[in-house]
């Protein structure tokens, strides 16, 4: 091999190496285009998702109260805590399972206490004249208050 073998020369007669692309580089290359392509679209998806809660605790309660009671399950989507892919089917089962028993006269009540509650108790009567109640975990996250729909680690 001699010593300017693969060496294009450049107008100063200075040996140049062939930067002519190769197949794997050009490879190399699309592939980091499209991952960089990929976290800047994941990036801006993320950050465009509505911010998930209320401002106080009591808006909460009676938001939630309103949504139960009005069968309103975009309303319960903002409130709960869920994978935004999710939340959407997962509000309409939620109002879809208080239809099918017939709720009625629901109410939210903050425990222990309407200023720092950690939980929010749901009480309502059913179709059939019984009584129904269940509690949700609530937490402050980033400044908002939302339905914890996970148990408290």
């Amino acid at each position: 091999m001699t010593p300017n073998q693969g060496c294009l020369k450049s107008f100063n007669n200075t040996c140049k190496v062939n930067t002519v692309p190769t197949r794997r580089n050009l490879f190399i290359s699309v592939v980091s285009l499209f991952v960089i392509a990929w976290i800047v679209i994941a990036t801006l998806a993320i950050s465009r998702q509505p911010d998930i809660g209320v401002d106080s605790a009591t808006e909460l309660r009676t938001r939630l109260e309103h949504a139960l009671n009005n069968r309103d399950s975009v309303e319960i989507e903002e409130l709960i805590a869920y994978p935004p892919s999710d939340a959407d089917e997962f509000a309409k089962n939620y109002i879809g399972e208080l239809v099918r028993i017939g709720a009625h006269s629901i109410s939210v009540t903050l425990q222990p206490s309407t200023e720092n509650p950690s939980r929010a108790l749901v009480e309502g009567g059913r179709s059939g004249g019984e009584v129904f109640s269940y509690l949700h975990n609530v937490r402050k996250s980033q400044g908002q208050w939302r339905i914890e729909l996970t148990p408290p680690v």
